[in-house]
């Protein structure tokens, strides 16, 4: 069981290693004693994944203060028999987290902050999970098994990756074509490409389902132009009614990643969010329509594609 007496609690849970069963014990834990259960996370995607633990109150992290005295639902609501759960705490900004914290210890809300401080990092200055975690008098949980691989090899190196030993494990998936290396640049695209056209093809044309990532900005360009004349060539882009803003080309059936947070004029609330993802349904002189992938529709004003 979880003690619920200190203000915060901390769970360092590497990938696959139970992170999101431990997430919906906890929550079965707290609720079974009257305690409410909300969720926090610092992105779209692992805010998706609380699904999964059974949270029907959630938010993300950059909603939760919403700037000049606002407060979001989670924030709003939290009391001395909330708990908090904070979903990727390792890839939280400080500054966002800052609000929480400072929330729930005013209100008497307990925090419990699940992530691994080895993995991706905050885009934005970071580092206070792992500093509670080192700091603190309070012990941390740890989950280290790995379950998601089930070969035991596999599982070794990849605790060797998260170790720091790249190489070897680098050695080890290319013995076991887990990766392959190209000589060139261009070469690296042709066969990214080729894997690309070949994925769509048994995912039924679904290009939601698929990502495609790259190291740095110059490379995902490029390859985002030679995918898109892979989708193109299928028809699920329309380029007869392709137009221009500010020097991106997009048209109905283009997909589309937000790069910022975007809030309604003359509001703290808002309307996009950073990391977003958007299927172009129409587009027009002022903006563009889009549906995000979540399900809702959006207008996005020219300034703002």
């Amino acid at each position: 069981s979880f003690p619920t007496r200190r203000s915060s609690d901390l769970i360092r849970a590497r990938a696959g290693a139970g992170k999101t069963t431990i997430a919906g014990l906890a929550r079965a834990e707290f609720e079974a004693h009257g305690i409410k259960v909300v969720g926090v996370a610092p992105t779209l995607q692992a805010l998706a994944e609380l699904d999964d633990v059974g949270l029907e109150q959630r938010d993300s992290l950059a909603r939760t203060a919403l700037g000049d005295g606002e407060f979001s639902m989670v924030m709003r609501t939290m009391d001395h028999r909330t708990v908090v759960l904070v979903d990727e705490a390792g890839m939280a900004q400080t500054k966002q987290i800052a609000p929480l914290l400072a929330r729930a210890a005013e209100r008497g809300a307990k925090v419990v902050a699940i992530g691994d401080d080895v993995q991706l990092q905050a885009v934005g200055a970071g580092g206070w999970f792992r500093y509670l975690a080192e700091h603190q008098d309070a012990p941390v949980l740890q989950l280290t098994e790995v379950h998601r691989q089930r070969d035991e090899v596999e599982r070794d190196r990849l605790n060797q990756l998260h170790r720091g030993d790249v190489s070897g494990w680098m050695r080890w998936a290319d013995q076991h074509d887990r990766i392959e290396i190209q000589p060139t640049v261009e070469d690296a695209y042709t066969a990214a490409v080729g894997r690309y056209e070949a994925a769509l093809e048994a995912v039924g044309g679904d290009v939601d389902r698929l990502v495609v990532m790259a190291p740095e900005n110059t490379h995902r360009r490029a390859l985002n132009e030679q995918l898109r004349r892979v989708i193109v060539d299928r028809g699920g882009i329309d380029r007869t009614r392709e137009r221009e803003y500010g020097g991106m080309l997009v048209a109905p059936g283009d997909r589309l990643v937000a790069t910022a947070t975007v809030r309604e004029e003359g509001s703290a609330r808002r309307t996009i969010e950073n990391g977003e993802r958007f299927e172009v349904l129409d587009v027009g002189q002022d903006g563009i329509t889009a549906r995000a992938v979540a399900g809702s529709r959006r207008e996005i004003g020219r300034a703002h594609v």
